[in-house]
């Protein structure tokens, strides 16, 4: 991404409002966020036991399952700016068919009742790209290679087709409290994929970028979030774990050539602060 001169922003505007759908590691951490910046938030939890943790935070809670009916999902979706929607697939315990289904009923009811000049931003994964090749961008072409990734295509065809501006955004792998891939990795013995790009993400610059899609004047539709970097996973965590005077993680294939780099060649007004 290409540093550009910063959107104007109006620092007297009314309150904006913001809902989540799913305020899990990432939701959460959005929500949080936005509400020091001003804003108010409604956030979504599928159990009504769990509402109290977002009332803690000063975010109003509406109990939601994607895929049910739920009369008060209207009131959640009413008045807002900006919608952030972030349900994790679950593709690994569930069918993709049932995930899509669920996600066209999430579209119809947002076709209902979002108001049509909410943003929508829609967290996609870079799970999407092949496991192989590369490099990849918001740009590239490539042939079908997964069930999953299938899945991850055709749901974000499901959300671009809303009628309210949106934008895609496919994260890479995330980073932060709580999530350190190193940890686990140099518990396991010949690990594959010692070749394959490091695409990573802290979720302080996955925060600043969201929050920068709330701002600029018009939304890419697509867009992947990583950080700039190009380093094999075998050479990357070997760095930190040497660095940390932990023992290397056991990779293979690290000595063939670098594989499946991710990068952005969308231009923002945004520069990632946070090395992963």
């Amino acid at each position: 991404m290409t540093l550009q001169s910063m959107p104007k922003t109006n620092e007297h505007q009314p309150t904006k409002s913001l809902g989540v759908i799913g305020c899990g590691w990432l939701g959460m951490a959005v929500a949080k966020d936005f509400i020091k910046k001003g804003w108010r938030v409604k956030g979504t939890v599928r159990k009504e036991e769990n509402k109290s943790v977002l009332e803690a935070h000063n975010i109003q809670a509406f109990k939601y399952i994607l895929g049910k009916q739920d009369a008060d999902f209207s009131s959640f979706l009413n008045n807002l700016d900006l919608l952030l929607i972030a349900v994790p697939p679950g593709l690994r315990k569930g069918s993709a068919h049932e995930y899509l289904k669920n996600l066209e009923l999430l579209k119809r009811q947002l076709k209902e009742d979002l108001p049509a000049g909410c943003r929508v931003l829609f967290i996609s994964s870079t799970g999407v790209y092949p496991s192989q090749g590369g490099p990849y961008s918001e740009h590239s072409s490539w042939e079908a290679h997964s069930e999953k990734a299938d899945a991850l295509l055709a749901a974000e065809k499901i959300i671009s087709q809303l009628a309210q501006e949106s934008c895609v955004i496919r994260f890479s792998g995330l980073i932060g409290p709580g999530r350190d891939p190193l940890r686990s990795l140099i518990q396991r013995d010949h690990i594959a994929g010692g070749h394959l790009a490091a695409n990573l993400i802290d979720q302080k610059d996955g925060l600043r970028l969201l929050w920068l899609l709330s701002q600029i004047e018009q939304l890419p539709r697509l867009l992947n979030a990583v950080y700039p970097q190009k380093i094999k996973k075998a050479d990357f965590y070997s760095q930190k774990a040497l660095a940390l005077g932990m023992s290397p993680p056991n990779f293979t294939q690290g000595n063939l050539a670098l594989a499946r780099h991710i990068v952005s060649e969308i231009e923002l007004p945004f520069k990632y602060k946070h090395p992963v």
